[in-house]
């Protein structure tokens, strides 16, 4: 049993929605560490879904912010 990946795209209002999801919930104290809670990715990800249209998975999400913050940091 196999299982398909779906290819995620993530266009520059993408990014933009992502990233302004995330700071909204920075901004109001709900991450935890370096990372987000459980619920605070939900929310992020529910956020992102009505900006978008998009709806990704968790680990898409996550996957993203740290590239987003490995990305920023080599700049």
């Amino acid at each position: 049993m196999s299982v398909e990946k779906e290819k995620t795209s993530w266009d520059i209002k993408s990014i933009e929605s992502f990233i302004i999801a995330c700071l909204e919930k920075m901004f109001k104290g709900e991450r935890v560490t370096t990372s987000f809670s459980k619920n605070g990715w939900i929310e992020i990800a529910s956020k992102f879904k009505e900006s978008t249209r998009k709806s990704y998975h968790k680990t898409k999400f996550k996957n993203k912010f740290d590239n987003l913050k490995r990305i920023t940091s080599l700049v």
